[in-house]
């Protein structure tokens, strides 16, 4: 619940690029080489559209081997979570 509201918040791509420069997002099952630039580009085109916290999350992935490694965490098994 609570990432969902922090990957469609007004701070997201500096709480993200926050969240990877300490470290915390290997902690809570974000990918490890997490995409923040191509997120901050989709989440500020997509912005004004309210789009749903999967798609944003979607952005970070940069390989199949990631996805898939993010779709077998517990936290993000469903998308319903969001």
């Amino acid at each position: 619940m609570e990432m969902s509201k922090i990957l469609v918040g007004n701070f997201a791509p500096d709480l993200l690029r926050l969240m990877y420069d300490l470290g915390v997002a290997s902690h809570i099952n974000l990918p490890k080489d997490g995409n923040v630039e191509e997120f901050q580009a989709i989440w500020d085109r997509m912005r004004n559209y309210k789009p749903q916290p999967a798609v944003l999350l979607a952005s970070l992935v940069n390989s199949v081997s990631s996805a898939e490694a993010l779709a077998r965490t517990g936290s993000y098994r469903t998308w319903n979570d969001f």
